[in-house]
């Protein structure tokens, strides 16, 4: 079994004590910022529809990227919800081991990322398009390279745990029978709604319980319990698993 994730937009260089691996996609990565390095302001505002003071600074990210020496673990510098939610502070040698090994987050720039891959801050969503006219969209320039990454089997399930911007490079290349969504739902006056701040702590308690459970299989993910989310049968298909919380 494989997680995947999605990147956070905030991120900070974060040390973690561990060796660092190196991300499988530098090739693909570094044409990328290079392609980002020869934009200027309004290119950049462009395209990824930021405003003046942040684009200027991603113009900068990108022109410092290569000589950029800092690189830190990618789970500590994303600083998302999900991210600071996954309790890491908590985890010792053998759980980061096993999360380099199970958990994948999907990247616009660096394609896929191991927990203890090495990065440098950057902006750059999957969902992206016109960069220039090589890279129309990113779902082609990464084509199914980050699928055969992550799925290293035929037999390989994948728990996603990811946004629909980013689950949408590996969903066209898997059968849906190994690709298990997770839906997160907040009962509020008999209504069930996805509220975007709770679902998002919840994947990144999933993947505490996960890592610090060596869960293998998605059936033992019908277990998660954590502040009082309930796996839901009657809700659930092979291919998606509801958790349900009562709301406040």
């Amino acid at each position: 079994m494989k997680v995947i994730v999605s990147p956070a937009k905030t991120m900070r260089p974060t040390e973690v004590v561990y060796p660092l691996s190196l991300p499988n996609f530098q090739t693909e990565s570094n044409q990328l910022a290079e392609i980002l390095e020869s934009l200027d302001q309004e290119c950049i505002k462009k395209i990824m529809k930021v405003n003046d003071k942040l684009a200027q600074s991603v113009v900068d990210m990108y022109r410092s990227f290569k000589n950029n020496q800092g690189k830190t673990a990618a789970i500590s510098t994303y600083q998302g919800l999900v991210f600071q939610n996954m309790g890491i502070d908590e985890w010792d040698k053998e759980d980061y081991q096993y999360a380099n090994e199970t958990i994948c987050i999907l990247s616009g720039l660096y394609g896929v990322l191991r927990p203890l891959d090495a990065i440098s801050p950057y902006r750059l969503e999957m969902a992206t398009k016109n960069i220039d006219e090589s890279c129309k969209s990113l779902y082609n320039f990464w084509g199914d390279k980050i699928f055969r990454f992550v799925c290293d089997s035929s037999e390989e399930i994948i728990l996603n745990l990811a946004s629909k911007e980013y689950s949408k490079s590996i969903e066209p290349y898997i059968k849906k029978d190994r690709f298990i969504n997770v839906d997160f739902y907040v009962r509020k006056n008999c209504e069930l709604k996805v509220i975007g701040t709770y679902a998002k702590v919840a994947r990144g308690k999933m993947i505490h319980f996960i890592i610090k459970n060596k869960i293998k299989s998605v059936v033992e993910i019908k277990g998660f319990d954590i502040d009082g989310w309930r796996f839901e049968e009657e809700l659930s298909t092979g291919n998606k698993y509801v958790f349900i919380k009562e709301g406040e």
